[in-house]
């Protein structure tokens, strides 16, 4: 998965999507975002932008009954390279940055991540941030008749009673101390040609105090979020699990 120093660079690693995300606690100026991004880094994210929508439902009660009422809300506008594998994302409050497999591995996810916050306007890079997120998800194409937990070491046994062994699941853990929360889902799946496949989504987040995308803290802070991955994905997998990845 990674190239962080004495750790296993696997030739062709199952990470399917990364995501840096910075969050920023006031609103910013969407439009200037984009067009900076859009003009000094016209050369990668070349691609057509599209915009990422939400729906929010909103239901009240009154002496009619009930009544439901949806709203389609932007999240955000990604600008993408010509062959889509790479993505910025800028919303009023984040601002994310996005690859796709295959991954360049972690010097140049992160140098696309300094690329992006070096030419946001000025108002931008000096706003003060108060997160950022790391997210790998990866997938790992199995045989059709792969046993979970030869490939899994974070997978419950069936109960008693329950035919053997585990044949699909989906399972999520969240956990938090004093400075990063975590969410963890894995889960068994079919691939677009309908090959088995376990998929894995890791999302660790950490506060950042008092810094900006001005400052040089905020990646010591991804870097160590980087390693706490690289731990987290070598403690999911088995032997069996990185042959698939030489």
């Amino acid at each position: 998965m990674s190239d962080q120093p004495g750790t296993r660079v696997y030739p062709r690693p199952p990470i399917v999507e990364a995501v840096i995300e910075f969050r920023f606690a006031e609103a910013q100026p969407l439009n200037e975002m984009l067009d900076a991004i859009g003009a000094r880094l016209q050369a990668t994210y070349s691609g057509k932008p599209h915009d990422q929508f939400r729906t929010e439902t909103k239901i009240s009660i009154s002496p009619d009954g009930p009544k439901t009422e949806a709203t389609t809300v932007k999240v955000r506008t990604f600008l993408k390279s010509a062959d889509g594998s790479r993505l910025v994302g800028c919303g009023d409050t984040t601002l994310s940055v996005h690859v796709l497999a295959p991954y360049p591995g972690w010097q140049l996810f992160l140098g696309q991540a300094k690329e992006a916050a070096a030419v946001l306007p000025e108002i931008v890079r000096s706003a003060r941030l108060t997160e950022v997120m790391l997210r790998y998800v990866d997938q790992l194409r199995v045989p059709n008749d792969a046993v979970a937990h030869d490939y899994l070491n974070v997978l419950p046994n069936p109960p008693l009673g329950f035919p053997q062994p585990l044949k699909a699941f989906q399972v999520m853990v969240e956990s938090a101390d004093e400075t990063t929360k975590g969410r963890f889902t894995v889960a068994s799946t079919r691939t677009q040609d309908n090959k088995a496949a376990f998929v894995t989504d890791a999302i660790l987040t950490r506060p950042l105090l008092d810094t900006t995308l001005a400052l040089p803290a905020w990646e010591a802070t991804l870097q160590d979020l980087h390693a706490a991955h690289v731990k987290l994905f070598e403690a999911t997998i088995t032997d069996k699990a990185r042959s698939l990845f030489q």
